[in-house]
């Protein structure tokens, strides 16, 4: 049962019993009503009777002895005044005298129907003294009616015969007046008795309404006990049972079996608790798999942190190896080239050319080695400049040719008719991609054999131009089964292949990493014994500005404006200055050397000179410092041009020169024909 039924029973059980008591109290009530009415009728109303009758038999005796003495002494008119008031007297006295006998019978009519008997007997004693008293007045009423007579049509009789009429009413009078006297003691009499009757009622009634409310406080009390108990029992489980939950004991069950809500909330916290411990469980679990995640995290950071110290390492490695290579490969390559230029035999000039290819081949394998790390450290940063594909397709053929030509290859090229777009990218690498694929094919290419190099151009949508690039050979091809492997990292169509024509089998993995860093695709067709098809789809932004002009190369170009132009060169290798020196000289331009980058400053700030070469890796100061001093000066030294030279092609060596202030970047071994036209650009 619910408690709020619970409590509506009590409560009601407690109305009835308040119901009750005043239902009792209303009777009582009425009961009291009744008994005053009794008293009031049957004894107030005696009483005024029995007044009112002594009343008037006093003023009969007084009326008609003033009869008697106005009849002897009074005039006719008076007597008949006395007779009038004597005869009106009696017959108000004779007219109480029935009133009161009809309030006797009424007393005894209410007395029967009150159902209370003991007052019959004072009843019944009233009547029999009011019918004597009845009895006498009817006495004294024909004595007074005969003493009345006498008087009657004027008569005047002896006064001593009305004296001996009036003497023989006195007894009756007196026994009358006696009666009313004992009439009106027991009026009384019967109101003391009715008074204690209705205080003894009283007290019943108190009585009755204190037992009856004392029965019901008891009552309510028990109810409340008994309501009070079981919610309070129940309720002392429950604190308990959540006590001991909240301790942690999960397996604790309330037991109360009870269909009201204090039961329904004991089944709702078994659930609870079977939830939490199903809860803490999981999380237990959770917890568990959490530690074991951060455990794992933590070892991965660690692994992480490994791998990037190693990547660091590697990349500091890298730019060390690039640094020490590149270094002596300069002087080796400067000092080639110089030779190659003096007055050498043909058989001199044959063995310097190979010491140039050989260099060549050497910085080619350098240069691919790099960005093949680059690219696995995704590193690999391209440039988004204006330029003209047309105009990479044709650098690549003619720089290209005179070593196809040396195998009797036909090398031609297919641009499309109309003007070139002017696209948006990286031409550089474009042109790196399209070297390695024109240079493979003219190594896998026999004598007498043709290569293609085509471009196709169209628009494309979003402002883009789509571009495909095709190198056709007519070389040895590659087997069927190879072909989905021919761009991985160190592979080759087969082993005869490395052994036959060298390679380390990374060129066609960098070119494939590099297109797709630009957007684009690379595939590969090709019948073994007949020859390759290399294409690349790009799809590249339309250009809103002019392509930059390109760098003067070979011998083109004017020099005369080198012509004593003061050259500040800081570099600590004296190899690397023995080769500006003989570039330099052959360009006309004066150059003085520094030792490391402090000297360099000094020497800016002394000196007038028109460009500065500025080496990375110097002790004392290195280049970015040096450069940063020069800058911070006040003079017009402060704003010389400075461009740096250094081995070290590491990304974010550019960067670093650009922010330190340099003007442009060259990375060693330098061409001469790279050195000039950076003089060129700089020097006006």
């Amino acid at each position: 049962m619910k408690i709020n039924h619970k409590l509506i029973i009590a409560f009601t059980l407690v109305a009835l019993f308040v119901i009750l008591l005043g239902i009792l109290s209303t009777k009582n009530q009425q009961e009291l009503q009744d008994e005053v009415d009794i008293i009031y009728t049957s004894n107030i109303g005696e009483m005024r009777f029995t007044h009112e009758i002594a009343y008037h038999l006093q003023r009969a005796k007084s009326n008609l002895r003033l009869l008697i003495l106005e009849s002897e002494y009074g005039t006719a008119n008076d007597r008949d005044y006395a007779m009038l008031q004597a005869r009106n007297s009696l017959d108000e006295l004779d007219e109480m005298s029935k009133k009161l006998n009809e309030t006797l019978a009424h007393n005894a009519e209410t007395v029967t129907a009150s159902n209370h008997p003991e007052s019959m007997p004072v009843i019944r004693e009233q009547q029999a003294q009011l019918v004597e008293t009845t009895s006498q007045i009817k006495t004294l009423t024909s004595i007074a009616e005969q003493l009345m007579a006498l008087y009657a049509d004027g008569k005047h009789p002896p006064m001593a015969a009305a004296i001996a009429l009036e003497k023989q009413m006195q007894p009756a009078s007196r026994e009358a007046q006696e009666n009313i006297e004992k009439l009106e003691v027991g009026a009384v009499n019967n109101i003391a008795t009715s008074v204690t009757e209705i205080r003894r009622m009283i007290i019943r009634d108190m009585e009755t309404a204190g037992a009856v409310t004392l029965t019901a406080f008891l009552f309510a009390m028990l109810l409340a006990w008994i309501i009070s108990r079981s919610i309070v029992r129940n309720i002392t489980r429950l604190k308990q049972a959540s006590a001991r939950i909240g301790n942690g004991q999960l397996d604790t069950i309330i037991d109360i079996d009870t269909s009201d809500e204090l039961g329904e909330l004991a089944a709702d916290i078994n659930k609870m608790a079977a939830n939490i411990e199903a809860m803490t469980v999981s999380r237990n679990a959770l917890t568990a798999e959490i530690g074991e995640r951060k455990r794992t995290e933590e070892a991965l950071t660690e692994q992480k942190e490994r791998a990037e110290k190693a990547d660091r390492a590697k990349s500091e490695f890298l730019a060390s190896m690039s640094h020490e290579i590149r270094t002596p490969l300069h002087g080796m390559l400067g000092i080639a080239e110089h030779l190659k230029e003096s007055g050498l035999s043909r058989e001199q000039r044959d063995e310097v050319e190979t010491i140039l290819a050989s260099g060549g081949a050497l910085l080619s394998l350098i240069n691919d080695i790099l960005d093949f790390s680059k690219i696995e450290a995704g590193q690999m940063e391209l440039e988004a400049t204006p330029f003209e594909p047309c105009m990479v397709v044709d650098e690549v053929a003619r720089m290209l040719r005179i070593k196809a030509e040396e195998k009797s290859i036909l090398l031609h090229q297919q641009l499309p008719g109309d003007r070139c777009q002017l696209v948006l990218g990286d031409p550089a690498r474009l042109r790196q991609v399209l070297i390695n694929l024109v240079g493979n094919a003219i190594k896998f290419t026999g004598k007498g054999g043709t290569i293609s190099v085509a471009l196709r151009m169209q628009e494309a949508s979003d402002g883009k131009v789509a571009l495909t690039f095709a190198v056709t050979d007519s070389g040895i091809g590659i087997p069927a089964d190879r072909l989905d492997a021919i761009f991985d990292k160190f592979t080759q169509a087969d082993s005869s292949t490395s052994r036959e024509f060298g390679g380390t089998g990374i060129g066609l993995s960098i070119c494939r990493d590099l297109i797709q860093l630009m957007g684009g695709t690379i595939t590969v067709a090709s019948q073994h014994g007949e020859g390759s098809t290399f294409t690349i789809e790009l799809a590249l932004p339309v250009a809103r500005q002019a392509a930059a002009a390109p760098v003067t190369t070979g011998h083109d170009g004017d020099h005369s404006r080198l012509l004593g132009a003061r050259i500040l060169a800081a570099d600590d290798n004296p190899v690397n200055c023995k080769v500006l020196q003989l570039h330099l000289k052959k360009l006309g331009c004066e150059l003085e050397l520094a030792a490391n980058g402090q000297e360099a400053v000094e020497k800016v700030m002394q000196g007038h000179f028109q460009l500065v070469l500025m080496d990375m890796h110097m002790p004392v100061m290195d280049g970015l410092a040096a450069t940063r001093a020069i800058r911070a000066g006040h003079g017009e030294w402060a704003q010389i041009p400075v461009i740096a030279m250094t081995a070290n092609v590491i990304k974010g060596t550019r960067e670093a020169c650009i922010e330190a202030g340099m003007n442009d970047y060259l990375s060693k071994p330098a061409k001469p024909v790279e050195l000039k036209a950076m003089l060129l650009r700089y020097l006006n």
